[in-house]
This record gives C-alpha cells, sequence and structure tokens, in this order.
C-alpha cells in the first residue's frame, strides 16, 4: 500500500479551508473550497437528499473558502464528510482549523471505515480533538454497526494542546499499521495503539465534527 497524504482545512463552529490526499505518485485529493460547494465530498445527503439524515441538513456550509460546521444548535449536532473515491490504509490526512467558539466542541477524522457512513453505523476508528477554553487534547472511539466503544486507553502518549484555538491550527493523524499518531502544529499530542484485524484494512476517510 502506497503511503498517503489527507489534508483538509475546516472551521468547526468554525472552519474547514484545505484537503489533500497524495502519494509519492502524486496528489490524490485536495480541496481549497474556492468553488463553492461540496462537488468533491459525499455523505448521506449529498447523495440521497435530505430525508437520508436528517441530523446533516444545514450544519455546514461553504464560503470565503472555508468550511464552516456549525456543530452546536444550541446543544449539540452532528457532522461527517468523505472525499469521493478514497480509500486508504497507510496515510497522513490533515486539516487547517479554527474555532469561532470553545463551548467543548470536537472535530476528528473518522479513518478505515467499512463503508462511508456515520462513525456509528460502520466498523472504523475516530479520532478526534476536544476544544474548550483550556485547550484541544486528543481521543478516540471505535465504530461498529449500531454502536461505538470508547478506546482512549489504548493512547500510549496523551497531551493538551494549550495554543490559541480561535486562530488556524493544523490538526493531522499519520496511520500506520496498528498505530496512530495525532499533531497539532507538528507537535504530538497523542499516540493510539489499536492493532485489530477487522480495523487493519483500506476504508474510507472523513471529518466529522
Amino acid at each position: 500500500m502506497k503511503r498517503k497524504t489527507l489534508s483538509v482545512l475546516v472551521i468547526f463552529m468554525a472552519t474547514i479551508l484545505i484537503g489533500t490526499m497524495a502519494s509519492a505518485a502524486g496528489l490524490v485529493f485536495t480541496d481549497d473550497f474556492s468553488s463553492g460547494n461540496f462537488s468533491k465530498w459525499t455523505n448521506a445527503v449529498i447523495e440521497q437528499g435530505d430525508a437520508a439524515d436528517s441530523e446533516l441538513v444545514g450544519v455546514a456550509t461553504i464560503s470565503n473558502n472555508a468550511l464552516h460546521i456549525k456543530n452546536y444548535d444550541p446543544v449539540g449536532s452532528f457532522f461527517y464528510i468523505a472525499p469521493k473515491g478514497i480509500k486508504t490504509k497507510n496515510f497522513t490526512v490533515s486539516m487547517r482549523v479554527k474555532a469561532n467558539s470553545l463551548r467543548d466542541g470536537w472535530i476528528g477524522f473518522s479513518i478505515r471505515k467499512e463503508t462511508n457512513d456515520r462513525y456509528n453505523g460502520t466498523n472504523n476508528i475516530m479520532i478526534y480533538f476536544r476544544h474548550n477554553i483550556d485547550g484541544s487534547w486528543v481521543a478516540a472511539t471505535r465504530g461498529y454497526f449500531g454502536s461505538v466503544i470508547d478506546i482512549n486507553s489504548n493512547f500510549t502518549e496523551q497531551t493538551t494542546f494549550t495554543g490559541d484555538l480561535t486562530v488556524y491550527n493544523t490538526y493531522k493523524v499519520v496511520a500506520k499499521d496498528g498505530t496512530f499518531t495525532a499533531y497539532i502544529n507538528d507537535v504530538k499530542v497523542g499516540v493510539l495503539v489499536y492493532d485489530r484485524a477487522a480495523t487493519n484494512n483500506p476504508g474510507y476517510v472523513s471529518i466529522n465534527a
């Protein structure tokens, strides 16, 4: 499997700006949202219409070369979106994000997804960054068909990023077989070791918030 890189620029109650997946052969995926539309992306609503998953409707918009995700209204909402047609196992995914509010939101990546569905609707690992006024820290869950379990005990390293979350920061996850390393602005903030046969295969990647 070729090593790949996926970058995305996001704002959650915030904004995502640029996405990129690349391999040694060249760039595989990128989006700076300058198109103003979701033509490179997919989720249940984009593919099937509003009735497919009403919780996704109206949560995200694209404007001013950025994806804006409103992830609470007023007590919480959910959103996911995936680059079309990308399945990969070992890769780097990154996105630039700034928070427009620090009310304990989160944003992250659902990876090695067996189907392109919610993180609690398919086999996957979700690595996500929590945010509040004290900083940002990484956490993880394992998704199954119809359920989710906490796998935070599998982190061998975890630290809190205490920089300014209201400016753009780069959030990155490097997936290599059963080891998943998380960074904020290239500073390592967590190492998850989770080696299971069901999650050690190529799968879809999505941004979740």
